[in-house]
């Protein structure tokens, strides 16, 4: 599946509920906190602790990080895309995963396997 980030990166996920079901199985941030919303068990400290982590980075640039990001959803094919990988994974019963979590996911995985590709030469078959 395609994606465009912020109007201008274009990149792709091959395999995209497969990523999101193995991001949901091997970290424990999906059971320690977006399945919190599903049991709804989630508290203002456990939203904190994620928050803290980019807060500095955001503080001067917030409102046009936030406007972006939401753009990001109606960008070319996004929304059916994250429309299509929700169902599947919701049938899945892998529940608490926003379109805006999975697009968060897709998008950091992405800027991951570009940093690794450039840095250690690495060719990844399902992010380009």
């Amino acid at each position: 599946m395609k994606f465009l980030l912020f109007s201008k990166i274009p990149f792709e996920v091959s395999h995209p509920v497969a990523l999101i079901e193995s991001y949901c199985f091997q970290n424990d941030f999906y059971k320690n906190y977006d399945f919190l919303l599903v049991e709804r068990k989630r508290e203002v400290k456990d939203v904190n602790k994620i928050g803290a982590r980019i807060e500095k980075w955001m503080e001067e640039h917030s409102n046009q990080i936030l406007i972006d990001y939401y753009k990001n959803l109606r960008e070319s094919d996004n929304l059916r895309n994250l429309t299509q990988i929700s169902e599947t994974i919701s049938g899945n019963n892998l529940l608490g995963l926003t379109k805006v979590r999975i697009f968060d996911i897709l998008w950091w995985s992405y800027l991951k396997a570009k940093r690794l590709r450039q840095e250690k030469n690495i060719n990844w078959s399902t992010i380009k």
